[in-house]
């Protein structure tokens, strides 16, 4: 029995996952898998035919055999990792929502570090690989995002070299050296918000050392103790770095 408008209404769930599972139909860097999680078994397997019957190209549609540890059925869906795969991706939300209702769809994927982002917002496609011979790991990808981000974030800066190697970061001038690992890099708003941070968290007395040095080293930048971590502050655009497990070196 074919479905109706809106028959499977209230079933679908809003988040949508995107590359975090590997593929049957070939390998991760040929195809993109889209995961739908739905509330039932039955619901699933109706939205895994009506994928199957649309008219958007897919490459394999089915439905996980068991739940995920919240007791949630997935249907997969196989698209060809091209450019053509934005506007592919755009139109199956729409033809899905003839049976589901209007959704506030939310896309995660495995490059977002579990942030999720609202299907209208641009952003999403940066963390989406489109062009088979551009994929690259999560780990790959997080490495040339975070060198990319300190790089233009310590532009404004004093220091004479800085090398990053994972998350681990070290800045130095002269003699000494401040080696740290970057937790977050943003605007001040996000990086304090999803890392769970507040007013009351900043440690207006006993300031470390390390922030001291780290102040001289940078130049006209701030570095505020907070919790456990070192706030750096670049005055210019309101972003900034959030750096743990500071250590200092000298050079000899």
């Amino acid at each position: 029995m074919s479905l109706k408008y809106e028959d499977l209404h209230g079933t679908i769930l809003p988040t949508i996952s995107i590359d975090e599972f590997e593929p049957k139909a070939g390998n991760t860097k040929e195809v993109i898998v889209v995961a739908f999680y739905l509330l039932d078994k039955d619901p699933a397997d109706d939205l895994n035919t009506f994928i199957q019957r649309g008219y958007i190209d897919t490459l394999d549609v089915e439905v996980s055999p068991n739940t995920d540890d919240d007791g949630r059925y997935l249907v997969f869906v196989e698209m060809e990792r091209n450019e053509t795969f934005p506007n592919k991706f755009k139109a199956l939300l729409k033809d899905i929502e003839n049976v589901s209702g209007e959704m506030e769809w939310k896309v995660k994927t495995y490059l977002s570090d579990d942030r999720e982002f609202d299907v209208n917002d641009p952003e999403v496609y940066d963390y989406i690989i489109t062009r088979p011979e551009e994929y690259v790991s999560k780990g790959e990808f997080m490495k040339e995002s975070i060198q990319k981000e300190v790089t233009s974030f310590l532009q404004e800066s004093n220091i004479m070299y800085f090398g990053i190697e994972g998350n681990n970061i070290t800045i130095g001038r002269g003699s000494k050296e401040i080696i740290a690992e970057v937790v977050d890099i943003g605007d001040y708003d996000t990086v304090i918000g999803r890392n769970f941070l507040s007013e009351s968290a900043f440690r207006l007395t006993n300031r470390p050392i390390e922030a001291t040095i780290l102040t001289g080293l940078l130049g006209n930048y701030s570095v505020t103790p907070i919790s456990k971590f070192l706030c750096v502050g670049n005055q210019v655009n309101d972003k900034v770095m959030l750096l743990r497990n500071t250590e200092i070196k000298y050079r000899g």
